[in-house]
């Protein structure tokens, strides 16, 4: 079977449900809510999440969403860095053990139907400890992109030299926090 691919800018995804209901694009990949707001509004339908696409365990515990920060915000503002990280971590526990208080938290902030977020919220996998396929996620998408010559400077330097842990995402700090929560579980 030959295909043709031709891949779009349509300048963000607010643009992408119009365009498949327009005939523009006859489908897309992009983070949830998106495909289940598709397929709630009967314009698409989800048929692969991304973890789910071959080769298996490619995609399991892919990285996505990041806190990022630049070095001087990191040794100037450690507090306010630590209090985001020890935020994102309790939210990520609240949806993965709330899921539906979570649907209706997330709809009425991002102003979409409830049904949207409970057949969102199911699809991502939040994580709060990082596992090998994460770390193999994050090596696949710096290789790409280092292969394809988007990236230089340290990023690429440290990938090159086998760095890239302490140079692009340094776990001191969330190792820290972690260490934090588990003194004080056990007080």
């Amino acid at each position: 079977m030959n295909v043709d691919v031709v891949v779009v800018n349509l300048h963000g995804p607010k643009n992408i449900i119009p365009a498949l209901n327009a005939k523009i694009i006859d489908g897309f990949v992009v983070m949830q809510p998106y495909p289940a707001l598709a397929e709630y509004r009967g314009v698409g339908k989800i048929i692969a999440h991304l973890r789910t696409l071959p080769p298996s365990h490619k995609w399991e515990d892919h990285p996505c969403c990041a806190l990022a920060a630049g070095d001087d915000f990191i040794n100037n503002e450690s507090e306010v860095l630590e209090a985001l990280i020890e935020l994102f971590r309790y939210a990520s526990t609240f949806i993965i053990e709330n899921p539906a208080e979570s649907a209706e938290i997330v709809s009425a902030w991002l102003g979409t139907p409830k049904d949207v977020e409970l057949t969102s919220i199911p699809s991502i996998k939040y994580l709060n400890e990082f596992s090998g396929d994460w770390d193999d996620g994050v090596d696949f998408w710096i290789k790409s992109l280092v292969e394809k010559g988007d990236l230089s400077g340290r990023v690429k330097d440290s990938y090159l030299n086998s760095n890239v842990e302490k140079v692009l995402y340094d776990k001191s700090i969330y190792n820290k926090i972690n260490q934090r929560l588990a003194d004080n579980a056990n007080k």
